[in-house]
């Protein structure tokens, strides 16, 4: 039996094999992804929890983040690394230079750290206040230290927004964002990519030159231009021609077909006919859901 209890919060699981509950966990209360939107009110709120991830994970990448490929001269090593076995590996890939440039990025004491940046922030709001607005507002006291400015600029923001003149209200803006950014990294914690490869679940990396996608483990497919021009205007094709076509397993147009995320456009006896782009749509969705987007605009 093994037990592991997460760095981050209470929780605790116990069994022959955690890693599945670790992970279903990891994703529901540490996600890897930043959300799609965040408002500067939202990104005060979720800095303190960033820079605690940040902090305690820094010798072992998000849980619900990818698996990491180290290379090692003629050797290539597959290392899952997960913060269920953060120690996997230890022997053979140092991790203290990230350790390094996080405490440094994130010392208070520092200029060059991100703390400035936030500091600069809550110093231009204070400067904005009035006599009144200060009164309401008061700094904290002592050291300045991320706990205190990010309290008091999550405390005061809402009535910033009306002394701010626009200058000073968009740098803010940006800084505040680039530090929410680059802890977020630090806590192995990104923006969602929009384009998963269909075969492995990685994100895909478009070279505009060439129309080509490619993801992290090499699957290669085709581009949107590609996908638009070969595929958008054909008529339907039989179930074995459009998985032939688009490499897509019958199983898995059934099973598409079965969970109602695509329908035929016609049977004839025994062969159903499927429009390919409506494939395509389900195997790339957010492709299609950008060139959709597109039209509508």
């Amino acid at each position: 039996m093994t037990t592991w209890d997460c760095p981050l919060c209470q929780f605790r699981t116990t069994g022959d094999d955690v890693r599945p509950s670790v992970i279903r966990h990891a994703t529901t209360e540490h996600p890897a992804y930043l959300p799609d939107s965040a408002t500067i009110a939202d990104i005060l709120a979720s800095l303190p929890r960033l820079l605690r991830e940040a902090a305690l994970t820094v010798d072992a990448p998000n849980p619900d983040g990818p698996e990491v490929t180290v290379t090692r001269g003629a050797r290539r090593e597959e290392l899952v690394l997960s913060i269920a076995n953060p120690d996997k590996g230890s022997d053979r890939w140092s991790r203290t230079p990230k350790r390094v440039r996080t405490m440094r990025a994130l010392d208070p004491a520092l200029d060059s750290s991100l703390f400035a940046s936030l500091l600069t922030c809550s110093r231009l709001v204070w400067e904005s206040f009035d006599a009144t607005a200060r009164s309401e507002h008061p700094q904290p006291l002592g050291t300045p230290t991320w706990v205190a400015e990010l309290a008091w600029l999550s405390s005061s923001w809402q009535d910033a927004q009306a002394y701010l003149d626009a200058v000073d209200f968009a740098w803010i803006g940006d800084e505040l964002r680039s530090v929410w950014h680059s802890v977020a990294a630090m806590a192995g914690v990104r923006k969602k990519p929009r384009n998963l490869c269909p075969d492995c679940g990685a994100p895909l990396h478009l070279d505009s030159a060439t129309d080509w996608m490619t993801c992290d483990a090499g699957h290669q497919h085709p581009g949107p231009r590609r996908l638009e021009a070969q595929w958008r205007r054909k008529p339907p094709m039989s179930s074995r021609e459009v998985c032939e076509a688009l490499k897509v397993p019958r199983g898995t147009l059934h099973r598409w077909v079965f969970e109602k995320r695509i329908k035929p456009t016609r049977t004839e006896g025994q062969v159903a006919y499927f429009l390919p782009w409506d494939v395509i749509g389900v195997k790339y969705p957010d492709i299609v859901a950008e060139i959709n987007e597109r039209d509508v605009a």
